[in-house]
């Protein structure tokens, strides 16, 4: 489920980004960034689509589980009505097209357990977690899934007693991969 959505404008400048992420059980976690372009519609310098970074947000949405992408997609619809409230008919929806990697180190007291990378195309409802473990790479693994499962539900899948008790954290995400 975790995903990046971006908004652009009927000129093609990027309106807004929303990243959603569920890296911690049942929690979604969204990251806004609202933008401006740097040039109006009007003025010939416009062509570059140069933007700049005018909101932040960081916030937390309540958890659902969803059947199908189309549902995602209805309810992301929803939650961006509900932030921006403005009319964004003319506007275009897009799901990051290229895969992104989200890359997560797993730590307890005393080891290494490992470290998991899961690679994700959301339009594509594909994605994938290879585990390599910190302790013996007998217990690497790899898992296939979709997008309707979340990273934080996907890394649960590793049943191991090193995995099952490690703190869980998350590196930035390298972004898309082109």
């Amino acid at each position: 489920m975790d995903r990046i959505l971006r908004i652009y404008s009927k000129s093609d400048h990027l309106f807004a980004e929303f990243i959603i992420s569920y890296d911690q059980r049942r929690q979604t976690y969204v990251n806004y960034t609202g933008y401006r372009q740097l040039y109006s519609d009007d003025e010939p310098e416009s062509e570059g689509k140069s933007v700049y970074p005018l909101d932040y947000m960081d916030y937390n949405m309540p958890y659902q589980d969803f059947r199908s992408i189309e549902e995602i997609k209805a309810a992301d619809l929803r939650m961006v009505k509900d932030r921006i409230r403005e009319d964004l008919s003319t506007h275009k929806f897009i799901y990051e097209p290229n895969e992104v990697l989200y890359r997560y180190i797993l730590t307890t007291h005393r080891d290494f357990p490992g470290i998991v990378n899961i690679r994700a195309n959301f339009p594509e409802n594909k994605k994938e977690l290879e585990f390599i473990s910190g302790i013996n790479e007998r217990f690497d693994e790899k898992i296939e899934s979709n997008s309707l499962e979340g990273n934080f539900s996907l890394i649960e899948r590793i049943y191991d007693e090193h995995v099952r008790y490690s703190d869980i954290k998350r590196i930035a995400p390298e972004g898309p991969r082109r």
